[in-house]
């Protein structure tokens, strides 16, 4: 499935396992915010496999880590909408 950063349709979420909207991960640093991946947008659908690709330093460790949850929160900021099984991983306390 390609990557696209177009909004998806209610009726294309039906049977998505995974699906990121508009993620975005941004560092703060002593300069301000830095943001190191924008706009990321795909689904995974039940059964599906797919596999990320991108030159070195384009954000996939980052994106796998936003998806998971495993970015400190006091140094990184996730934009948009992380859904997992419909429910979205992005507002979730760190205890849920």
């Amino acid at each position: 499935m390609p990557v696209t950063t177009e909004p998806l349709r209610s009726a294309d979420r039906v049977d998505a396992l995974l699906e990121l909207r508009e993620v975005g991960v941004s560092f703060r640093t002593s300069a301000g915010d830095l943001a190191v991946t924008r706009g990321v947008s795909f689904r995974i659908d039940r059964g599906e496999r797919i596999g990320l690709v991108g030159e070195s330093g384009c954000g996939k460790t980052v994106t796998g880590l936003a998806i998971m949850r495993l970015l400190a929160a006091d140094s990184a900021r996730i934009s948009g909408q992380v859904l997992f099984e419909g429910r979205d991983l992005v507002g979730l306390s760190a205890r849920a």
